[in-house]
């Protein structure tokens, strides 16, 4: 068991990834245990060694680069 599982209190050694989508740019999948960022859903985190089971879960953060773009972008005056 790696170091980062007994300080994040994780006893039986497996973590998960987070899937973070973004409007402009690939996505990245976070470790549920140590916060490290790849590019792909590994089978054991490059950072920290940990095993990942199950799926990746899903952060809807991309909803939130849309309604920046939209504000800035955005024609809500209705002059058309």
């Amino acid at each position: 068991m790696s170091i980062w599982n007994r300080l994040a209190g994780n006893r039986n050694g497996a973590g998960y990834w987070t899937q973070r989508r973004h409007l402009f740019g690939r996505d990245e999948f976070v470790c549920s245990v140590c916060g490290a960022s790849c590019d792909r859903p590994y089978g054991y985190c490059p950072a920290c060694g940990t095993e990942m089971r199950g799926r990746p879960g899903y952060d809807p953060a991309w909803v939130e680069e849309a309604v920046w773009m939209e504000e800035i972008f955005g024609d809500d005056d209705g002059d058309w």
